[in-house]
């Protein structure tokens, strides 16, 4: 018997992500650039994130919270996952067969997913060519889940507008990494997940197992190993 503390990082990513999407779309980062240069520069491209749609791939406990905190900022979510279920949160639901079309429709895709061999490098250069030129890339899961290359290769053609990465393939990012060259892409140290509230959190779900272990009723995060989380 396996159990893991899945549950506790959804509310630091979701505000990770959403903080990320906002600098994007408000030039926040151009902003702060200018005023290190002591310039008055208004910024002529701000955008809102109201009424944009956003994907969500990956709708474990992290994907639910970053799509309620998307939906209350007045966004359209669209979400992948295995098998559809009703999601209080969730415009429309696609299967993972249909990943091309929920990819099509967002303005922001954020990639939440675990890494097994069906997700390994998923968003290669077929993925990033069925998003819009306009999109904005967000991957907060597992660095394997991207192939970096394909993704420099689609932000330097302007093929997507831009992207987020807060995991990586090598860890910590080697100096001489592409990635860190690229336009419009935004770098974190792996560090989405970081809250003070992460051993509260924890300790409460073990507190909960460890009174019920005797019985094995009822106990949270059991892991299912032939799918690997």
């Amino acid at each position: 018997l396996l159990t893991n503390s899945r549950g506790i990082h959804g509310i630091p990513m979701a505000e990770h992500i959403l903080g990320t999407m906002l600098s994007f779309s408000r030039c926040l980062i151009e902003a702060w650039e200018n005023q290190k240069a002591h310039q008055w520069k208004r910024l002529t491209a701000p955008d809102e994130l109201y009424g944009k749609t956003a994907a969500v791939v990956g709708l474990g406990s992290i994907g639910r919270e970053v799509a309620k905190h998307l939906k209350n900022v007045g966004m359209r979510v669209v979400a992948v996952k295995r098998k559809k279920t009703t999601e209080p949160f969730v415009d429309e639901l696609f299967d993972t067969g249909n990943l091309g079309e929920a990819l099509s429709k967002a303005d922001y895709v954020i990639v939440a997913l675990p890494l097994t061999p069906q997700t390994h490098q998923l968003f290669d250069s077929r993925a990033f060519n069925m998003m819009k030129e306009t999109a904005f890339f967000i991957n907060v899961s597992r660095g394997d889940v991207v192939n970096e290359d394909d993704l420099v290769d689609a932000l330097s053609s302007k093929r997507i507008r831009g992207a987020s990465l807060d995991v990586f393939a090598e860890e910590p990012l080697p100096e001489d990494s592409p990635l860190w060259d690229v336009e419009n892409l935004y770098i974190t140290p792996h560090h989405s997940s970081i809250s003070p509230m992460y051993l509260d959190r924890s300790l409460k779900i073990f507190r909960n197992n460890l009174q019920i272990f005797p019985q094995r009723i009822g106990m949270l995060n059991v892991v299912d190993k032939m799918r690997g989380y």
